[in-house]
This record gives C-alpha cells, structure tokens and sequence, in this order.
C-alpha cells in the first residue's frame, strides 16, 4: 500500500486500523468510529469524571488549599468541571461547584465596627464589634430600641449613637 483509507495507518506495507479500547479513567468510554479515528484511541465520549481534550480523555483537576480552594473534592467519577469542591474551608461557602469567601464590610450604623475574622464568618456581614448604639445578636448589629411615650417609656431618646 503507498495509503490507507480513512481510519487505517500504514505499517510497512500493510494498513493497519486505529485500535481504540473502552475501559475506566482515561480510557475511552465509546470509541470514535472506525472510519472517524486519526489516532489510536481516538475517543468520542470519556468516562465520568473525564473531559475530551481533541481526541483523548483527561480527568477533570481538583486540588484542595486554603482560602477559596477546595477544603475536599468531590470524587473523580462524579467531578463535572474542574476544582468541584465537595466541602469548603472554613469562612467559606458553596457557590455552586466552587468556594467563595463571605464577605463582611466595615461602616456606620448597623454595619459592622469590626469585622469577624475570614474563618470564623458562617454568613455574609458577620461582625466581631457594632458601632455606638448598636449590640451583637448572634455576629449581626442591632439597633438599641427607644419607645417614647407614658408610663416606663421615654419621654425622649437619646441619638442612637448614643444609647
């Protein structure tokens, strides 16, 4: 043979066909079609857990770390992506596949004076201190009340920043 037809190579003399085994991880779950193939394991679906890169299969990647990285992933035969975290560390959360962090801003009012530290935040806005006039209920700021009125009310109140 001077070439071979689609899906055969030349080997010496001879066309020889694309070989293409099935099997678990990185092998092929389903083949390409003989006449299809360019290369020995020339795959058309991977196994779960694997992504098709041109014509092989490769594991979907998931490394764990601090911060918003992974605290565990999930199993390679159930990854759909790549760094798909099954657990979060803390201070973090699961947003969809991935970890983001909770955020805290620093401000006036019911607004945190001090801002829990990254891995002791369990919610978006968790504080440590409250500004003047304000008290911590379970990590958020509350305002004082003041109620004017007879009896044991307030004749007035004084400014929240006050209280």
């Amino acid at each position: 043979c001077a070439t071979c037809n689609n899906g055969y190579f030349l080997k010496g003399a001879h066309c020889q066909e694309y070989a293409c085994v099935k099997g678990a991880g990185t092998q092929c779950e389903s083949c390409q079609p003989v006449p299809d193939r360019r290369v020995d394991s020339h795959c058309a679906t991977c196994n779960p857990g694997y992504e098709l890169v041109g014509q092989f299969c490769v594991a979907f990647r998931c490394g764990t770390g601090q911060g918003t990285g992974c605290a565990s992933c999930v199993s390679q035969d159930n990854r759909t992506v790549h760094d798909q975290c099954a657990t979060c560390n803390q201070g973090h959360y699961m947003a969809g596949t991935r970890c983001e962090a909770y955020t805290c801003s620093t401000g006036s009012g019911k607004e945190c004076k001090v801002c829990r530290s990254q891995s002791d935040r369990t919610a978006h806005g968790h504080c440590a201190e409250c500004n003047p006039g304000h008290f911590l209920s379970d990590g958020f700021c509350q305002a004082y009340d003041c109620r004017t009125g007879g009896g044991e009310s307030c004749a007035s109140c004084a400014p929240q920043g006050s209280r």
